[in-house]
């Protein structure tokens, strides 16, 4: 317990620094391309129009009888997203750094963090989009969209723990970041993202609640898109924190343990 309430003091006592960092991961990420920063939006409206032709017109897929498939669709790809860039990018922040490790005195906790917000900036751009459509098809969330924001403080909180686990163990086994792309990939398929949970035999869909992303990315679609109050699903959430919280203090526990050795081994 004391090693998570360190990493979040930390993150308090250097969140400039994180921002500052992050601002610029977007602007490197960009830099250079005749798009600039227009691929944070033209990327995932590709990313929208494949899964779109693939899957409704091509796979015949339908939305729910409050949407049609698109807004079902990107309401799933936008949690995933951001999951997606975080953990990807946070992987590699230790080593991607060696300069910081090794030469400064560096609160290396900050650096996964860093990715997770740029990751959020991105989020804000998609919401945009998001909202942009919802109003194209003449729908309007209400007041309970609100409810987005707890999903995501509750996907930060997983995204963070991963990102020091995955970041730290990287340094050490640099396979991590070799299986993380085949591991995301499998996670992305076993999510309700492109398809929908009504699609599986009813014997099936109690075990779909062991990914925790289910949870995120139906409480976004739920916000977003579902008729009538939320429904909160006392088991899932019970469910989804123990693992947000064995998640958040294994990896600061392990970011901690490991944190002294990194500029020895980098």
């Amino acid at each position: 317990m004391r090693s998570a309430r360190d990493m979040v003091q930390q993150i308090y006592r250097y969140h400039s620094i994180i921002w500052v960092l992050a601002l610029r991961q977007v602007q490197d990420r960009y830099a250079g391309t005749l798009g600039g920063a227009l691929w944070a939006i033209l990327h995932p409206l590709l990313l929208l129009l494949l899964f779109w032709v693939v899957f409704e017109k091509g796979l015949k897929i339908q939305g729910t009888d409050s949407a049609p498939f698109v807004l079902v669709l990107f309401c799933g790809l936008i949690p995933w997203m951001t999951f997606n860039e975080t953990l990807t990018g946070s992987v590699g922040s230790i080593t991607g750094h060696t300069y910081m490790v090794k030469k400064i005195a560096f609160p290396t906790e900050v650096l996964p963090v860093t990715y997770l917000v740029a990751a959020l900036i991105t989020h804000a751009v998609l919401l945009l989009i998001l909202w942009g459509m919802l109003a194209w098809y003449g729908l309007t969330p209400g007041f309970k969209a609100i409810a987005f924001l707890y999903y995501l403080g509750a996907m930060c909180v997983f995204m963070a723990g991963l990102s020091w686990l995955l970041a730290a163990l990287n340094v050490f086994h640099r396979d991590i970041g070799q299986a993380l792309a085949v591991v995301l990939n499998m996670w992305f398929w076993a999510t309700p993202i492109v398809w929908q949970t009504s699609m599986l035999p009813a014997s099936f869909r109690p075990y779909l609640k062991l990914n925790p992303l289910n949870y995120v990315v139906e409480g976004y679609r739920a916000a977003f898109l579902g008729a009538g109050p939320m429904n909160v699903d006392i088991g899932a959430t019970v469910y989804f924190w123990l693992i947000t919280a064995a998640a958040f203090l294994l990896g600061s526990a392990v970011f901690l343990r490991l944190k002294p050795n990194f500029a020895e081994v980098l």
